[in-house]
């Protein structure tokens, strides 16, 4: 359905001269990943909304969306395993977030996994899906944005462990570097096999 309606604004595009007809394939692909993310950030919102967590999803999304970029990791063979996976991800993460702040802070325990997840990520990304590998110039990019956006997440985390009266958000930052771990995990034992 995605790809359907990218492939129909993209042929408008060129009907409409907007584009020329040589880049009706690239623009539709852009088109196609555009409203994959429209789906998926509206459908998180709705949910977060629903849930009465609107604010942390809104940490969360923009926790998770900044580092995913460039981080890499697992992706998901079509539009709607993706919208279905991203989703599950991200209702889980609302979960485990409430259950998080409903009981006593445990900021020790965001520590240590935060620095297991911020060390994953600082060794291993980006993680290239074998049909999208990066050249070594994108590559190099990628990993130095990894390791920034990685290391300000980690200091966001230990600060608002500190400082108790930011804990309920970040662990909902905490909980979107656990998710881009354990998508980079997954691509690294894909990619062995």
């Amino acid at each position: 359905m995605i790809k359907s309606c990218a492939d129909k604004i993209a042929f408008l595009f060129v009907l409409n001269q907007v584009i020329e007809k040589d880049d009706l394939e690239i623009c539709s692909y852009g088109l196609e990943i555009l409203l994959s993310s429209i789906i998926n950030t509206l459908s998180s919102l709705m949910i977060g909304l629903i849930l009465g967590r609107l604010i942390y999803s809104i940490v969360f999304l923009i926790s998770f969306c900044i580092i995913r970029q460039f981080s890499g990791g697992y992706h998901a063979n079509s539009n709607k395993n993706c919208i279905l996976i991203f989703n599950s991800i991200f209702f889980i993460s609302m979960v485990l977030g409430t259950i998080l702040n409903n009981s006593n802070p445990i900021p020790l325990f965001l520590v240590i996994l935060s620095s297991f997840n911020f060390l994953i990520i600082f060794i291993f990304a980006p993680v290239c899906h074998t049909n999208n590998p990066l050249n070594e110039t994108k590559y190099k990019k990628n990993k130095l944005l990894s390791r920034t956006i990685s290391i300000t997440l980690f200091l966001i985390i230990l600060l608002g462990c500190k400082y108790l009266s930011f804990y309920n958000y970040v662990v909902y930052t905490f909980l979107a570097l656990l998710w881009i771990n354990l998508l980079l995990i997954i691509q690294i034992i894909i990619n062995k096999k």
